[in-house]
């Protein structure tokens, strides 16, 4: 399916196996679809595609495949899991857990932090920054949008990165 707008896949299938639900997630190179696993007996997930202007980009393309090894290569419970990854006729795919929660970003804009709040959260993410420099990642991209608050509310359950 050729779309000028990655909006316009709203419905679609990918790897004919993920069904787009919802954007949920946009940057400037791509975003994330909550999707329907249809061959996983319908659990819920989030799909990150390549915006259809950078599909042809060998670079974007490069650093897209390369996220999702190292991603998969981590294997920390602060960090977001890799489920699937892939390319179909649409371009290159990656599928991760579905996360529910807020960024911490989104927090921000709302209220501040209580000092324990702010410790727990950087706690956790200097946790993850660890285990991704044990196996020689460096994340380049540490930012209060790319730090995802568990749960709901104010009473965030744990922190994954993103």
């Amino acid at each position: 399916m050729q779309v000028d707008d990655i909006h316009q896949r709203n419905g679609s299938l990918v790897a004919n196996r993920y069904r787009l639900l919802r954007v949920i997630g946009e940057g400037g190179m791509g975003a994330v679809f909550e999707a329907e696993d249809l061959v996983g007996g319908g659990l819920h997930v989030a799909v990150k595609l390549i915006k259809p202007e950078f599909i042809t980009s060998t670079e974007v393309v490069g650093r897209f495949q390369q996220e999702a090894q190292t991603a998969a290569s981590i294997g920390h419970p602060n960090i977001v899991r890799v489920l699937d990854a892939g390319s179909d006729d649409d371009g290159p795919f990656l599928v991760l857990e579905l996360l529910h929660g807020e960024t911490l970003c989104d927090v921000m804009e709302r209220r501040a932090l209580s000092f324990r709040e702010a410790l727990t959260i950087a706690a956790g993410t200097v946790d993850a920054l660890r285990a991704a420099h044990e196996v020689g990642v460096v994340h380049r991209d540490i930012k209060p949008e790319n730090i995802f608050l568990l749960g709901s509310g104010d009473r965030p359950t744990g922190i994954k990165l993103l």
